[in-house]
């Protein structure tokens, strides 16, 4: 069994001192030079602290020479602690890729990462190599006679003296300051050494002195004087890594060391845990480190630009980071003799705690970020403080796993799985619906069906093989494990009440961080950190504020913010108004719908690909919808969604809602405002009967609930014994029933009406993946597309084509009816398949949320309505005005929606010709109308329904 006991000896306190001045030297010699404001004083006092500071470094490494572990007699032992530092190296490098202090594997920003450290990299490198190979160090120092070891050491200096003497040659300083640890190293030893045998100390002194005195005066007086050389606050790095090679900061850190001997008569028995300042070291000399502190170190002291408040601040970090470091190494210490030992102690949970949140917060971040590297690491440099908070939030819910199991293994194990599984879930909605796992979404459990069969069954059981395989190995390590329960039951109360609150009162702020109390503390570090909760779209929120933090920032999402004019009175004025409005617009109109068939299709992914830049499709996929939309009312659709939204875009149009009215956190009207609201009117509400297809489950965000509630007579799909899908022939290799199928069953339904019928269609054919061999491809795509997204686009444009024959059949069977048929048409979304150089042309972004759409009549008594770019919302205006129906005032509204204001989704404006302008840009009337219609949808979605029944219905 090993001891685990620390000692607060002479070591402890060297070692201590030796690292806070290395941080506060490196530190302050990087300081930005006229950034505080000093006098000449103040700049004096500056630059002896930085010349004082150096002797940290060699205090340190004397130190830890001084106690070298003369246990190590074997080459077993030798390569076990090179395994073990490797190891932390290791360890190391993952908690600076995953705080974003080094990229990987990216290359070409590397230059941008070391800015910082270009000056002190030799050193850093040489203390690298002393840390790994000091127990090679040791084993020499026992080996080889006190006259070898002098000679070593004194050759050692001597090319250092040279390097500086032969007027700085960059070659020769950059090896001595690589071989300066060394050095210093086997001095330690040395002294040791020399110390054993009863040398008076003070002759060692005066010796060491005298020799140091002697260089000075001969040969480096002229290379280090006068000090008056170095302007500015600071003396330069270049000027302290030099002043460093000289004898004086090893010759006042001997001084120290030897000068405890002449007041203590013999150590304590804590030299062997010499490694724990070992392991100290190798983390201190590590990028990591040393760019964290720096930015909190710049970020503290912005607003202290005096002397007295720069040196304390600047103490006050140096200390808190080499007590965190001397913690972190003690951990790691136990931790490995627990592993000999196979037990698990708290240091082990502690420091495997540590390790697993690193790890994982970088896995998740690549998850977010689709495996893009650079993309990570520009996050991190942009957001350090954000990542930070992320980081702190994994490690309550790490906390949360580890306190719910209680057993060590278990804990963690599940910890691992959980977190990948929702990585893994982020990246694939990102991927095929670009925003990221929402809190909503952890209610949707009964859309997993159909989540596996997008993802794809044999991805799902690798995933649940490698779960298995992490299962089974949580129960071999935990019965190989003398650890029973990890807290008692008091700590382990404590440990799942304080992350449970921790956990959603941030998720509190962070939700009402917009509108909310900005007072308490948690809403002030948000601000510091630069907190910007979803002002665009999820994923920009994600990619903003980081994953975890986004989703907390979703946790208690309100359908939209009460307007400041919101009120009963206020609303009866409007209904009044459009009332009156209502009158002025039936005048001329006859009530059509008694006799109309009219059917809303959403046809699955459908757009226009050859409108995007740089994109050409050989032959044509959609020649009869283009030659369809030349002779009726059509255009392009400004789609909230990319990839993804088909039910957002679906209730936009059913509704005449805006998503863009709403807040943008509220992702999905079907799950967090139609199961809030008794009653919500939709367009199907003024037919006799109305009806729903859709030839896929009715899991996804719960349609057959929310068909319900919007009162659809029947609803049609996959699934439903009393309305089943009759027609469900598939083309090619496709998996999802076909348009051509799915109109034919339309054409069943409308065959069987004599009018006065709605419905609502919605396909399935061209859904995600497009995999290579799903159809027959006889489309050629050319454009600045990968090959990967060119493949896509030709499987996406066949199954395009094979829908744009199915609507030339359904439109010439609807025109050999003798009763009048109306058919809104139009693409939801755009697949997320494109992806090439054509992304960086301008307005590329917009591009992708521009589908196709038409509204058809098959009888001549039509007029054509001129709108070159709709939202889903203006379609049934649009269609009350094609076919000359009578509307409600809340049409009555909407007609003047449609025919006033520009596109808006995504809290973007779009004009006639697709061209992003801005709010400023809308008229007085336009936002008097804008006004209105955001009134009106707060109170039929989130207010207290001041609105009469007699808004929505059509005057008789």
């Amino acid at each position: 069994m090993h001891k685990k006991t620390t000692y607060f000896n002479f070591l402890s306190l060297s070692s201590f001192l030796g690292l806070f001045l290395f941080f506060f030297t490196l530190l302050l010699t990087n300081l930005a030079d006229g950034t505080y404001t000093v006098g000449e004083l103040g700049k004096t006092g500056i630059k002896i602290i930085q010349l004082f500071g150096t002797i940290g470094l060699p205090l340190l490494l004397l130190s830890l020479g001084f106690t070298y572990q003369s246990r190590i007699h074997t080459k077993f032992e030798i390569f076990s602690i090179l395994f073990r530092n490797l190891f932390n190296s290791l360890v190391l490098f993952l908690t600076a890729l995953s705080l974003g202090v080094i990229p990987f594997p990216t290359e070409k920003i590397v230059p941008t990462v070391f800015p910082f450290l270009t000056s002190n990299y030799p050193l850093l490198t040489g203390l690298f190599f002393v840390i790994l190979l000091f127990p090679f160090l040791d084993y020499l120092g026992t080996k080889i006679s006190n006259r070898s070891l002098i000679l070593i050491v004194f050759v050692l200096f001597l090319f250092s003296q040279i390097a500086l003497i032969a007027d700085h040659l960059s070659a020769l300083v950059f090896l001595s300051q690589i071989f300066y640890p060394s050095m210093v190293y086997l001095f330690g030893i040395l002294l040791r050494k020399i110390s054993a045998e009863k040398i008076k100390v003070s002759f060692v002194i005066a010796l060491l002195t005298a020799v140091s005195a002697l260089f000075y005066v001969f040969f480096l007086r002229t290379t280090l004087l006068p000090f008056a050389t170095e302007k500015g606050l600071l003396f330069s790095t270049g000027f302290i890594n030099s002043f460093l090679l000289t004898p004086l900061p090893v010759i006042i850190g001997a001084t120290i060391v030897l000068f405890y001997l002449m007041v203590t008569k013999y150590f304590s028995a804590g030299f062997k845990n010499t490694s724990i300042f070992l392991d100290s070291l190798l983390i201190a000399a590590n990028p990591l480190v040393l760019l964290t502190i720096k930015t909190i170190f710049n970020t503290m002291l912005a607003e202290h630009t005096r002397l007295l408040s720069l040196i304390g601040s600047l103490s006050l970090i140096c200390i808190i980071t080499t007590f965190f470091i001397f913690l972190c190494s003690l951990l790691n210490k136990h931790f490995w003799e627990d592993l000999y030992d196979q037990d698990i102690s708290g240091s082990s949970v502690a420091w495997v705690g540590y390790l697993l949140v690193i790890l994982m917060n970088y896995i998740l971040n690549l998850f977010m970020n689709g495996f893009d590297t650079e993309a990570v690491f520009s996050w991190y440099q942009r957001s350090f403080y954000l990542m930070l908070l992320n980081l702190v939030l994994l490690a309550f819910v790490y906390i949360l796993c580890l306190v719910l199991f209680n057993r060590f293994w278990y804990g963690n194990i599940f910890f691992l799985v959980v977190t990948l599984i929702y990585g893994f879930a982020n990246y694939e909605k990102i991927l095929y619906r670009n925003e990221p796992i929402t809190p909503i979404d952890l209610s949707n459990y009964a859309a997993l069906p159909e989540i596996v069969g997008m993802i794809g069954i044999r991805t799902v059981l690798l995933l649940i093989g490698l779960f298995i395989l992490l299962i089974i190995a949580a129960i071999v390590l935990h019965r190989k494990t003398k650890q029973g329960k990890i807290f008692r039951l008091p700590v382990r109360l404590f440990l799942l009440i304080v992350p449970i609150i921790f956990l959603g009162y941030v998720s509190s702020v962070a939700a009402n961080f917009k509108y909310g109390n900005k007072e308490n503390p948690i809403a002030q570090i948000l601000e510091k950190a630069n907190f910007v909760p979803h002002p665009e779209s999820l994923l920009f929120n994600a990619n903003r504020n980081g994953h975890l933090l986004a989703f907390a920032s979703l946790t208690n999402v309100k359908a939209m913010r009460e307007p400041e004019d919101y009120s009963q009175n206020e609303i009866a004025k409007l209904e009044k108004k459009y009332q009156d409005e209502a009158v002025q617009l039936n005048k001329d109109r006859t009530d059509a719908f008694k006799n109309e068939t009219v059917i809303y299709i959403l046809s699955e992914s459908f757009s226009d690909s050859s409108k995007l830049p740089t994109i050409s499709l050989t032959p044509d996929p959609i020649p009869f919808t283009r030659s369809l939309m030349k002779q009726t009312t059509s255009g392009e659709m400004f789609s909230m969604g990319y990839g993804g939204g088909t039910a957002n875009i679906e209730f936009e149009a059913l509704t005449s809602l805006s998503m863009d009215n709403f807040d943008p956190a509220m992702t999905t009207p079907y799950l967090f405002v139609v199961p809030k609201r008794d009653h919500l009117f939709t367009i199907n509400q003024l037919f006799s009967k109305s009806i729903a297809i859709h030839p896929y489950t009715a899991a996804t965000y719960r349609r057959d609930q929310a068909f319900e509630k919007m009162k659809f007579d029947a609803f049609y799909h996959l699934g439903n014994k009393d309305y089943p899908i009759k027609n469900q022939e598939k083309k090619d290799n496709s998996k999802y029933i076909s348009d051509e199928a799915v109109f034919n069953e339309t054409l069943d339904h409308i065959s069987q009406s004599n009018g006065d019928l709605f419905i609502q269609l919605t396909t399935m054919q061209n859904h995600m993946p497009y995999n290579n061999g799903t159809f027959d491809n006889t489309i050629k795509v050319n454009g600045d597309l990968t090959e990967r997204s060119k493949q896509q686009v030709e499987t996406y444009s066949q199954g395009i084509h094979y829908s744009d024959e199915a609507l030339k059949t359904f439109i010439s069977a609807i025109n050999q009816m003798d009763k009048p048929v109306t058919v809104v048409f139009y693409g939801d979304h755009l697949p997320a398949i494109y992806d090439g150089e054509f992304l960086s042309q301008k307005n590329a972004d917009t591009k992708l949320h521009l589908t196709d759409y038409f509204i058809y009549r098959n009888q001549a008594s039509q007029q054509i309505i001129d709108r070159k770019v709709a939202t889903p919302n203006m379609f049934t205006p649009m269609m009350m005005a094609q076919i000359n129906q009578k509307v409600s005032p809340y049409y009555a509204l909407l007609t003047k929606v449609s025919e006033k204001l520009p596109a808006m989704e995504l809290q973007k404006i779009i004009d006639e010709a697709g061209n992003p302008i801005s709010d400023k840009d809308l008229t007085k009337e336009q936002r008097e109308l804008l006004n209105d219609y955001r009134l009106i949808q707060y109170d039929i979605t989130t207010g207290k329904n001041y609105l009469s029944k007699d808004f929505f219905a059509i005057p008789k």
